[in-house]
């Protein structure tokens, strides 16, 4: 999900300048805080209330309305039987990356009225505001807003929250030990397989019948022509977390990781469980150890 957050969906949100304000990935930085500034958590990542559909697409697989139809966003709320007697996931999956997001430039109205007219309405005998409850929380907060702000241009946020936006964003990486292009987090064959996943390929992996996607489900496409087989989605190959099973490794002298490291401690663990609960013969528990070692070091590249 980091590939995907950053490589995928970051860049629609920040547009050209903003990627340039994040910049690019240069190492672990130890003195950088991760943590979550309150201007993201408070302000600046609501921005998403302002691209949310008022209306929950429901598509078949030829990515028209199913039979019970499209529904209200409000309707939505607490109706997890919806999922059981309408048609299960996979057609709000569709209506997902098949129908756009709200767009930003109707001044008119930021939030759609499902959400500041009849929020938790199916809970509440008294329907809730997110619009009032946005303002209220930046109040208490002492923080302004930023969705009246003119859009910096490839972007869907102004200059305010795409600087606050793209500075977190760069100091959750920096500042993360085990970031997934660190060298010491995977090896070369394992972040090759990281980089070719994709939310395309989440989706057909995890939905029930879905399969035709756009190559980039971030990107509305025209179906049919701009929909692709889920076959032809490139996937993340597993066999490279995989041990060798044999001793005979294509690449034994394989650069430490973190991962191999936590692989290499849990199998260790779990021999050394066998051996306290299993009365083997001398010479088995030897060859277990032998097993041990040759795992700890040797592991499938390719």
């Amino acid at each position: 999900m980091q590939h995907i957050s950053y490589n995928e969906w970051l860049p629609k949100i920040l547009g050209p300048q903003g990627m340039a304000l994040l910049g690019s990935y240069s190492g672990y930085e130890p003195n950088i805080d991760a943590g979550i500034v309150n201007a993201f958590a408070t302000a600046a990542f609501r921005f998403g209330h302002g691209l949310i559909n008022p209306i929950i697409f429901r598509l078949n697989s030829s990515f028209q309305p199913i039979e019970q139809g499209n529904i209200p966003l409000h309707k939505a709320f607490f109706s997890p039987y919806r999922l059981v007697t309408e048609g299960g996931v996979d057609p709000i999956l569709r209506g997902l990356f098949g129908r756009a997001a709200k767009s930003r430039d109707d001044k008119h109205q930021l939030i759609n009225s499902e959400l500041t007219e009849r929020l938790f309405e199916m809970a509440h005998e008294i329907a809730l505001d997110l619009g009032a409850l946005n303002i209220q929380r930046g109040r208490d907060h002492a923080l302004p807003g930023g969705l009246l702000e003119e859009l910096v241009p490839g972007s869907l946020l102004g200059q305010t929250f795409s600087c606050i936006i793209a500075e977190q964003f760069r100091r959750t990486r920096a500042g993360d030990r085990f970031w997934y292009e660190s060298p010491s987090t995977f090896d070369h064959s394992q972040l090759i397989q990281i980089k070719q996943t994709s939310l395309a390929s989440v989706l057909c992996d995890n939905g029930d019948a879905i399969d035709r996607v756009q190559r980039d489900v971030f990107l509305r496409a025209t179906y049919p022509t701009g929909y692709v087989a889920c076959s032809s989605i490139p996937r993340m190959d597993l066999r490279m977390w995989k041990y060798c099973e044999d001793g005979h490794c294509s690449s034994p002298d394989r650069t430490p990781t973190f991962t191999n490291h936590v692989q290499s401690r849990r199998f260790k663990r779990s021999v050394d469980k066998y051996n306290a609960d299993t009365e083997a013969p001398e010479t088995r528990r030897n060859g277990i150890q032998g097993l041990v070692r040759r795992k700890e070091a040797c592991y499938i590249t390719n």
